[in-house]
């Protein structure tokens, strides 16, 4: 089932524990997924000012059809669209029917200063 015409790469954000950076960090490794048939929309933005200085958070919400690349999505996992990067804010929603899982919705954000 296709619910729009773009294409999302979801990227799977894991550690490698045997190669370490200088601070003795595992380094991320990223797999990335690509996705057709979804659709990406903006939500409500919001501003906050602190003392470091303004910051948006400009969060977007993804339907996309219940493929495993979608279906196991982490909060810490990313996904691309246009080239742009957006963090995933929070689990899938899985959405089912009489027949199973029939669409997934992804809600993301990239935070700007």
């Amino acid at each position: 089932m296709k619910f729009g015409r773009t294409t999302i790469t979801f990227v799977s954000v894991t550690q490698d524990l045997t190669a370490l950076d200088r601070y003795k960090k595992p380094a991320k490794l990223r797999t990335g997924t690509d996705v057709p048939g979804c659709r990406f929309r903006p939500l409500p933005a919001t501003e906050t000012v602190d003392e470091t200085g303004d910051k948006v958070a400009d969060p977007w919400k993804a339907t996309c059809p219940p493929v495993p690349a979608v279906l196991a999505a982490k909060a810490n996992d990313e996904v691309v669209v246009d080239g742009v990067t957006y963090q995933i804010d929070g689990l899938p929603r899985v959405f089912n029917n009489a027949t199973g899982p029939f669409k997934v919705t992804v809600t993301c954000r990239r935070d700007t200063a």
